[in-house]
This record gives structure tokens, C-alpha cells and sequence, in this order.
């Protein structure tokens, strides 16, 4: 396929590439091709088609120049590109081949995971035109450095390869797993969507025009987003996404960053980009199997300061009202997530900003324990009046969503067969083991007043 024995001859190209093709049927052939180094060939054939020319016919000979042109080019990057979709495995129908895993990983290295997924479709086209033009949408990103890059690492592959022999297929693939490329080092991708380029298009029917199956993308958000809560330091996340969702593919990855990370703020900000589009992925958040609701509710725990938290609120504030939602909370019995914020004493009621002990013994917060008064500093007063606020920034959004949610006869008859009224009245009435802050006392009483009130019947329950 190279040209050192047979010198320009598109035919002889044309010829080899098609019995390529035939042969990749053949899980035996498969890995012999790949182990003889025809992988690096096919892929420098992609890069060499011109979408400036028109399509030609690859089943008419006739046409086909006996000399090298830019035409004969073309008809061998489509050969190639179905060549190196069926060596993978990627085709479906009458083009299905034998899986094969470790080419599938290589390819995703060197044209990046959501142009490799191209490879399945039969028109080579829509691949072969990213390839060689300069693209950056919410699934492609592709321009001439990118290009130059792989033709550089097809170069080195290549120089000294005819010496080797026949490799193993991990052996002669190993090269590219170093394949990084310098504009993507930043990027985040999730589901296969750079979530960068997405979030850049502003929403709306417009934003996820290109994305194959936005609920996949949601189902891999909520997956980065459990990930992602369990390893960042102090913060609880046990939901725990369910079989159906690990079969989906691309959800599994162990993708994740720190909760005050850019990158998380990043795939949070995109999930609530999808739950602005109405409807879009309701079904999705509110599916058991995924744990959309638990993962959701976790949010309240993150750290107040985190820009996360902010967008993680609003989010919660579309979801709770949507009765599909309110029904999963209470299926999945993730009501608790939100009780157990509420629940916690509020700063400056014997705890600190973490819950931690802070009392000294008096009831009032800045005794002494020996029955004295200390009169409190002006730093330590900024500090209270500070953390206090922080408190009743959760304590507020909490009871917003819990109220919300009570709105739901599903969850509203969840709370009443609990005790978990019960404790609700505790707040509202101040006792010991609660917090007394105001705004946690007006929420309770809000949420007791919507379990009176049926919203279907209108009527008191």
C-alpha cells in the first residue's frame, strides 16, 4: 500500500485496499493486517482525501486514473476508512466483522474517541471531510495542527517498520498510547461531547442539535458528577449507578475532578444546560437504574463556596417541582439526603461551619463554661456573621427543594408514613437536637402546610 515496490499505481493501491476489506472478516486476519503494520497506511490514507473534489465511484475502474491524482486518493481514503472500520470491528449489517478491542482503543487515540465512533457508518464522507478540514463543534474537534500531528506520529511509526516483521497487535500498537494532541490537553469530554465547545453554543434546541443521544450524554454527566463527589474529600455521595446504566457505553469511564475544580463546574453548568431544555432528559434524571435523584440531592452537600454549588441549586430548583422527579425521590428512597442537611444545627447553635462542637457549656454560644460572659471580638464576630451566612445558604436551598418536592403526593405521603414529620415539627417548634435558625423553622413550617393541601384534589388532606 505504500508505493516502495510498486512505485504510483492507484490500482495496485486500490486492489490491496479492497482485499483488506475481504480479508478483515476473518478474526485470524484481523491480527495478522494489523500486526504486519497496515494500520499506519490506512490511516495516512485518510488524511489524504480532498473534500473540494466530488465524490467518486469506487466501483467503476474506468474512471480511475492508471497515474496518482487526487481522485485516486479519494477512492482510497473511502477504501481505508472502511477498512479500518471493519479491522475493528466498528460495522454493523452486511459489513459486521469480528470485535476487535485493542484496534478500536488505537484508533480513539489517534483520530480522538468521538471521530473514531464515525467509522461504524457505511458513508466514509462525513469522517474523511473532519479529517481534513478545521472543525470544532460539541462532538468534532479537528483542525490542520491536529492533522500534522498524526502524520507526524504515522512518520515515526513507520520509519524502520518493514525490519520488524509480523507483531502481536498490542506490540505493534503500543505507540499509540503516547498520542496526546496539544489543543486537547485542556478539554474535557464526556459521553463524547467537549463539553467546552457545548457549553460555549449557550443551550437550547440549537446546543444539542449535533449530539446523537442526549440522554447517553446526561447518563454520563450524572456518572462523572457520583464519581467525582465519592473522591473529593468531604463530601458524601453513595448513590450508586445500576447495571442498566454501566451497559450503556462510554458511562463507565472513571472519569472525575474535585468538586472545586474548573472541570467539574464545567459538567455541572452542561447537565443544567440539558435540564433547560424541557423535557429533554427528564426520563433520564428521574430513572432508577441511573440514580439520577440521589446524585442530585448530593449536591447540597457540596462546599457553599464552590461556584458548583450555586449551578447545582438551580438545577435542583427545575427538577424538584417536576412530579416525575418527586416520584423517584421517593421510590428510590433518597428523601433522607435532603432531611439530613436540614436536620443539622445551624452555625452558632453549638456547632461549627462543619458540625463540629463549638458550644462551651452556657446554652448562649460564647460563655466561658464557668458561667461568665466573653464578650466576642470584632474579628470573631465577622467570622459568625460570615459562617452564617454560608449556613443559611444551604439551609434555604435545602428547604426550597424539600418543599418543592412535598408538593409531590408521593413524596408528601413518604414524609407522613416516616417520622419524618415528626422531626420537621421538632424544627418548627425549636427542640434541642434541631437547629432554631429562622429560616430552617419557616421552612418547616412551609413543608407541614403543603402536607395539608392536596395539589390534585385541591382540597386538605
Amino acid at each position: 500500500m505504500n508505493g516502495i515496490y510498486w512505485g504510483d499505481a492507484p490500482l495496485v493501491k486500490k486492489y490491496a485496499l479492497e482485499g483488506i476489506v475481504n480479508m478483515s472478516r476473518d478474526a485470524m486476519l484481523q491480527t495478522l493486517l494489523v500486526g504486519a503494520g497496515n494500520v499506519w497506511q490506512l490511516v495516512r490514507s485518510l488524511l489524504m482525501y480532498d473534500p473540494s473534489l466530488e465524490e467518486v465511484n469506487i466501483d467503476n475502474d474506468e474512471q480511475i486514473n492508471q497515474q496518482m491524482s487526487q481522485a485516486a486518493s479519494n477512492t482510497h481514503a473511502l477504501l481505508a476508512c472502511k477498512a479500518l472500520g471493519m479491522l475493528a470491528g466498528l460495522m454493523k449489517n452486511d459489513l459486521v466483522t469480528p470485535e476487535n478491542p485493542v484496534l478500536t482503543t488505537a484508533l480513539k487515540k489517534m483520530i480522538t474517541k468521538p471521530l473514531a465512533k464515525l467509522l461504524r457508518n457505511k458513508r466514509a464522507f462525513d469522517l474523511l471531510r473532519v479529517l481534513n478540514t478545521n472543525v470544532e463543534t460539541p462532538t468534532r474537534i479537528w483542525n490542520i495542527h491536529m492533522r500534522n500531528e498524526l502524520l507526524a506520529f504515522l512518520d515515526k511509526m513507520e520509519d524502520g517498520r518493514d525490519e520488524k516483521g509480523c507483531l502481536t497487535m498490542a506490540e505493534e500498537l503500543a505507540g499509540c498510547d503516547n498520542v496526546v494532541y496539544n489543543n486537547l490537553k485542556n478539554e474535557i469530554v464526556i459521553g463524547d461531547v467537549y463539553v467546552r465547545v457545548f457549553i460555549g453554543l449557550g443551550g437550547g434546541r440549537d446546543g444539542v442539535r449535533e449530539i446523537e443521544d442526549c440522554g447517553a450524554f446526561c447518563a454520563a454527566l450524572l456518572r462523572f458528577t457520583e464519581l467525582s463527589l465519592q473522591k473529593s474529600g468531604g463530601t458524601a455521595a453513595t448513590a450508586t449507578v445500576g447495571e442498566a446504566a454501566q451497559q450503556e457505553e462510554d458511562i463507565g469511564e472513571e472519569i472525575w475532578h474535585d468538586v472545586k475544580d474548573k472541570r467539574f463546574v464545567m459538567a455541572i453548568t452542561a447537565l443544567k444546560m440539558l435540564v433547560l431544555v424541557d423535557g429533554l432528559v427528564d426520563d433520564v434524571l428521574s430513572k432508577k437504574e441511573i440514580g439520577g435523584p440521589g446524585i442530585l440531592l448530593s449536591l447540597l452537600e457540596l462546599p457553599q463556596e464552590a461556584e458548583a454549588f450555586d449551578v447545582s441549586a438551580d438545577i435542583l430548583s427545575l427538577m424538584a417541582p417536576k412530579g416525575a422527579f418527586a416520584d423517584a425521590v421517593a421510590s428510590n428512597g433518597e428523601l433522607w439526603r435532603v432531611l439530613r442537611v436540614l436536620q443539622q444545627p445551624g452555625v452558632g447553635e453549638g456547632v461549627d461551619e462543619n458540625g463540629n462542637g463549638n458550644g462551651n457549656g452556657n446554652g448562649n454560644g460564647n460563655g466561658n463554661g464557668n458561667g461568665r460572659m466573653m464578650m466576642q471580638t470584632k474579628e470573631e464576630g465577622e467570622m459568625a456573621s460570615a459562617s452564617a451566612g454560608k449556613t443559611q445558604k444551604r439551609q434555604i436551598q435545602g428547604w426550597s427543594v424539600l418543599e418543592a418536592l412535598s408538593s409531590s403526593p408521593s413524596v408528601a405521603m413518604n414524609l407522613l408514613r416516616t417520622s419524618a414529620w415528626v422531626e420537621l415539627l421538632g424544627i418548627l417548634v425549636g427542640y434541642c437536637r434541631f437547629t432554631k435558625a429562622y429560616e430552617s423553622r419557616k421552612g418547616a413550617a412551609k413543608t407541614l402546610a403543603r402536607l395539608l393541601w392536596d395539589p390534585k384534589t385541591k382540597e386538605e388532606r
